[in-house]
């Protein structure tokens, strides 16, 4: 997310879902469903709170400039880690 809260990217990674369905029945838990994003989705929080319109397609300048940010080295002690040193990317620390 940028500095001033408006653009949100979400980078290619695998995730799993409920999909929709219910968080389960008496004690059992609903099956996850595994999902792959393959391409960085871009969302304008000014305009769509909710994250429901990707607009990654219409403004690539901004994809490209928060990519930028991902692959810059973090602080560890940045991520909020306990008793962490050193420099790692933001991802790896996670």
């Amino acid at each position: 997310m940028t500095g001033d809260g408006r653009w949100k990217l979400h980078l290619p990674h695998n995730y799993r879902t409920l999909g929709g369905k219910s968080g389960g029945q008496d004690g059992v838990p609903a099956k996850y469903e595994s999902h792959k994003l393959e391409q960085p989705e871009l969302y304008d929080l000014d305009h769509d709170l909710a994250e429901t319109s990707n607009i990654a397609d219409r403004h690539p300048n901004i994809v490209q400039r928060l990519e930028g940010f991902a692959s810059v080295p973090v602080p560890i002690s940045a991520t909020r880690l306990p008793n962490a040193r050193g420099l790692a990317f933001a991802s790896q620390a996670m």
